[in-house]
């Protein structure tokens, strides 16, 4: 049997996501457990359940989420504190090659921290 292949629009995903962000449409204690760090990767970055989190300090943090598939890169990062986001879809197998300056530009201080948690 092949593999289900699901498609997405930039647009429906970024609707997802703010939906994620606000905890829209999910029980308070699923939201609790998105956001709860339930493994540490590396200092500053954990899983929580569907997400990467980002502890960005006092009490900030961001919700990642990121996938590939052959010719194609995505990444979508939340600041649920702020309301701010950015979903980027590449279509080329080294798309992660932009994220750093549109993660920069777009997000400011606290994309400046997501940043140098990646890059330690």
């Amino acid at each position: 049997m092949l593999p289900m292949i699901y498609h997405t629009t930039i647009e429906d995903y970024g609707n997802f996501m703010i939906s994620v962000m606000k905890g829209k449409n999910l029980k308070p204690e699923v939201f609790q457990e998105m956001i709860r760090k339930q493994v540490q990767v590396k200092e500053g970055k954990y899983f929580g359940l569907g997400f990467e989190i980002y502890d960005l300090g006092k009490g900030e943090y961001a919700l990642s989420h990121s996938g590939a598939d052959h010719g194609t890169r995505c990444i979508a990062i939340v600041l649920p504190n702020s309301g701010k986001g950015i979903v980027i879809f590449t279509n080329v197998d080294d798309g992660y090659k932009v994220y750093e300056k549109l993660v920069l530009h777009y997000l400011g201080k606290q994309g400046r921290k997501i940043i140098e948690i990646e890059t330690k």
